[in-house]
């Protein structure tokens, strides 16, 4: 049964140094680790041998991605130990979280395919307002007033940033907005329903989830004949997701003991600066603009005043 954690009022002042320091160096290595697995998926998109589909690439990423973690964890008695007990405590939050992700995880893919990496990444970072107003609303969260000024900077900067193409299309947005409240409802969950998160079993977890009902729905709708990255293509969208659908999660689902939810997940437009600055300096898939270079400068501004509320 999902257990809810009654004790959920979170204040940053009743917490150590020490935990929020830990809380946001992790949610910053998400932030970077997941934008670096978004350039990832660009790059393989801009350069595909095949015409494959954003289900095809979003199985070969998270199959390829728990395939990995098997190998380093799965020999690990001590790690199967401490799996066991959290699957039997917190099964039915493991499945809400990884049904959601396998539907928001396709979501965006489409959206990459069908517009670009960093619109995607910048309009998924929407599920900011859904967090906030489940963090505030739903979990009692409080926030200071250096705190509240920093995500107020960092979505100005984020507005400045967000300059969408004008052929995005209706469609796209809505999968972009439907993958951003999944993604939200992920933390929410965590939050609310799994106290004292154990990071690393359930990134794990979720990561093989994730993978069996993508890998199924694949086999069903397209079939093993259908077009399908090359070797080089899938052990690149392998690593990316290695490190963006796995090592990334076990710092974010760790920061969630340390951290409100609406306060780590500002530290998740680090993703929207870092695909938008690749695609940009990096890569040449848009053009150069000083707007979302300053843009970009204002929302770490106001990460870096959200850090130092830590002190307060």
């Amino acid at each position: 049964m999902i257990k809810s954690n009654k004790a959920m009022t979170t204040n940053l002042k009743k917490q150590s140094y020490s935990d929020i320091t830990k809380g946001i160096l992790y949610a910053t290595i998400t932030g970077i680790l997941f934008g670096l697995e978004y350039l990832a998926v660009s790059w393989v998109f801009h350069h595909q041998s095949t015409n494959f589909s954003a289900l095809a690439i979003s199985t070969v990423n998270y199959c390829g991605a728990f395939l990995l973690a098997l190998f380093f964890l799965g020999w690990r008695r001590d790690f199967w130990k401490r799996v066991i007990p959290s699957v039997k405590n917190h099964y039915i939050a493991m499945l809400s979280v990884g049904i959601t992700i396998a539907i928001g995880i396709f979501l965006l893919f489409f959206s990459v395919i069908n517009s670009s990496a960093g619109s995607t990444s910048l309009l998924e970072r929407t599920q900011l307002l859904f967090i906030i107003f489940l963090g505030v609303v739903f979990l009692k969260e409080r926030l200071n007033k250096k705190q509240i000024l920093g995500i107020i900077i960092s979505l100005i900067g984020f507005i400045g940033i967000s300059t969408f193409p004008s052929d995005l299309s209706s469609l796209v947005i809505c999968a972009i907005i439907s993958a951003a409240f999944l993604y939200s409802l992920q933390s929410f969950i965590v939050k609310k329903y799994v106290p004292d998160v154990d990071g690393l079993v359930f990134s794990f977890v979720r990561a093989g989830i994730v993978s069996i009902i993508l890998l199924v729905v694949f086999l069903i709708f397209e079939g093993i004949n259908a077009p399908f990255p090359s070797i080089s293509e899938s052990i690149l969208l392998a690593l990316a997701g290695f490190f963006g659908a796995f090592i990334s999660r076990y710092f974010y689902f760790e920061a969630h003991n340390l951290l409100p939810i609406s306060f780590l997940n500002i530290f998740m437009l680090l993703e929207a600066v870092v695909v938008v600055l690749g695609e940009m300096l990096f890569f040449n898939f848009v053009p150069f603009s000083w707007t979302k270079i300053i843009a970009g400068s204002i929302i770490l501004s106001g990460i870096g005043i959200l850090a130092s509320s830590k002190k307060e």
